[in-house]
C-alpha cells in the first residue's frame, strides 16, 4: 500500500535523482497519484505528465497500472479538485470564482461544469448544502 510517507520519499528520491525502479514498488497506484495531487500544488491543474516525472515513470505504465486498479488519472484528479472546492465552498467566505481560479479554471463557467459532472449538484447548491452540514 503507499502510504503518505511512501509518496514523500518517492518524491525526495526522485528529486535526488535515485528512485526505486517503478516496477518492484507494488501497492495502490490511484491512492499514490491521489495523494500527490492533493500534496501538489494549492492552485492549477495538476498534469499527468508532472506526476508521471515526479514518480519516475512513464505516462502509459502509470496509466497501465490505473487501468489495472479500474480507474483513471481524470478521475482521481477530479476527486482531488472536488474535495478541494467543497473545503473552500464550506467555509463560505470564498466566491465560487475565487474557487475557480484557485482551481486553475479559466472561467467559473468550466468550473460549475466540471462540479456538476463530478457531484450532479451545482457549486452554489452544494455550497449551501456544506454550509448547513459544517459542524
Amino acid at each position: 500500500m503507499c502510504t503518505f510517507s511512501a509518496v514523500t520519499r518517492r518524491v525526495r528520491y526522485r528529486a535526488a535523482g535515485s528512485i526505486p525502479n517503478a516496477r518492484s514498488a507494488p501497492g495502490d497506484w490511484a491512492a499514490c497519484l491521489g495523494a500527490l495531487i492533493h500534496l501538489g500544488e494549492a492552485g492549477g491543474q495538476p498534469k499527468l505528465d508532472g506526476l508521471c516525472h515526479r514518480l519516475g515513470m512513464t505516462r502509459r505504465t502509470l496509466q497501465r497500472r490505473l487501468e489495472a486498479e479500474g480507474t483513471a488519472f481524470a478521475e482521481i484528479r477530479a476527486r482531488v479538485l472536488v474535495a478541494r472546492a467543497e473545503a473552500w465552498l464550506r467555509a463560505g467566505h470564498v466566491p465560487i470564482g475565487e474557487v475557480a481560479a484557485r482551481l486553475g479554471y479559466a472561467d467559473p463557467a468550466h468550473f460549475s461544469r466540471a462540479f456538476r459532472t463530478a457531484t450532479d449538484h451545482s457549486p452554489s447548491m452544494a455550497a449551501r448544502a456544506l454550509r448547513v452540514t459544517a459542524p
